[in-house]
């Protein structure tokens, strides 16, 4: 085994944008890390057949991907207000922007829209009139067509920074 474990696409919390229909963010969600776990679902869509010679052919198409969030274990008051607002935007006919880990500085934003099913908002019983919600799970799809895959080792990313020559000239 490894003696350090690393992570693909990230491993901090998600945040969603609010955008208008050319892509312009109007409004940040930033949610906290209260979420059990936030799962990244992909699935290849490709024609197959299989040849009378018993050879197998595959043509690729696209990717569809899904972003469960998880609330099953917490789910406190204001993730619950960011959640009623972009729920609201998408009724107000706004899209929506996904960025699954804050960490993965790339191009790994991706234009979803909620998947509509039932689900249920738990509270823990508790004599406590703070106690927080439970088992909530929101699911996101993609809206646009993905081609690839693109997976990101977030130690791979470059970062570019500004550097104050002025500042360091007085500190040597």
């Amino acid at each position: 085994m490894p003696d350090v474990w690393t992570n693909i696409n990230g491993a901090d919390k998600f945040r969603i944008y609010r955008i208008n229909a050319a892509g312009t963010i109007l409004e940040t969600y930033n949610f906290s890390f209260n979420y059990t776990a936030l799962f990244e679902i992909d699935k290849g869509i490709a024609a197959r057949s299989k040849l009378l010679s018993g050879a197998k052919l595959k043509k690729h198409f696209h990717i569809d991907m899904l972003w469960e969030i998880n609330f099953e274990g917490l789910l406190d008051g204001e993730d619950s207000k960011l959640i009623n607002k972009l729920k609201n935007a998408e009724i107000d006919g706004f899209g929506l922007l996904l960025e699954p880990h804050i960490d993965c500085l790339t191009s790994r934003k991706f234009k979803v829209q909620i998947v509509e099913e039932e689900r249920r908002l738990g509270l823990y019983a508790s004599w406590n009139l703070s106690a927080p919600n439970k088992d909530y799970v929101l699911l996101f799809e993609n809206t646009e067509t993905i081609e690839r895959y693109n997976w990101v080792d977030p130690d791979d990313v470059v970062m570019v920074t500004h550097v104050n020559t002025e500042s360091i000239m007085f500190v040597i």
